[in-house]
Parts: C-alpha cells; sequence; structure tokens
C-alpha cells in the first residue's frame, strides 16, 4: 500500500499575461505581443539598444548577432515582462 506523497512544490497559478516575440531566432523584424509599456532591449551584458518601433513590429537588423533580452516597463501593472530572442 503507497500513500500519496506531495512534492512540495506547488505550480505557480499565473494571471499575469507573458510577452512574447516571434520569429525568433529573428533577422530583420521582431513581432510583440502582449507589450504594456515602453520597452527596453539589453544584451547579456546589460548594454541597452535603441530600434526602431511601429507599433508592435520591432526593426532589428541593424542589431549585432546574439541574444537579447526585451523588458516591458509593466507601466499598468507594475510588474516589468521580459523575453528573450536570438537576433542572426
Amino acid at each position: 500500500y503507497l500513500e500519496p506523497v506531495s512534492s512540495g512544490v506547488v505550480p505557480a497559478s499565473s494571471t499575469q499575461t507573458t510577452l512574447l516575440c516571434y520569429p525568433n531566432p529573428a533577422t530583420t523584424l521582431l513581432s510583440i505581443e502582449n507589450s504594456i509599456g515602453t520597452l527596453l532591449i539589453t544584451d547579456p551584458l546589460g548594454r541597452a539598444y535603441s530600434v526602431p518601433r511601429n507599433g508592435n513590429t520591432l526593426d532589428v537588423s541593424l542589431l549585432p548577432a546574439g541574444i537579447y533580452f526585451i523588458v516591458d516597463g509593466g507601466s499598468t501593472t507594475g510588474t516589468p515582462h521580459s523575453a528573450k530572442f536570438v537576433k542572426e
């Protein structure tokens, strides 16, 4: 006879939306969904990059190839959201 034992890990139930970006990897344009506030694009070393934005589309064609993070300021929720993308 075996009794079920809880693992002690409770899955987080999140009502927050996540920041989505596609296509990933990107070459010229990157589309963003669920963007709430201003966007900040950084590399793993913390350097910030400015890219042209047209609505929910970012022009990443001038970024060097590598890994980048997009952070949404979360101006209405107070909680920033982030996503990672690769620039080819």
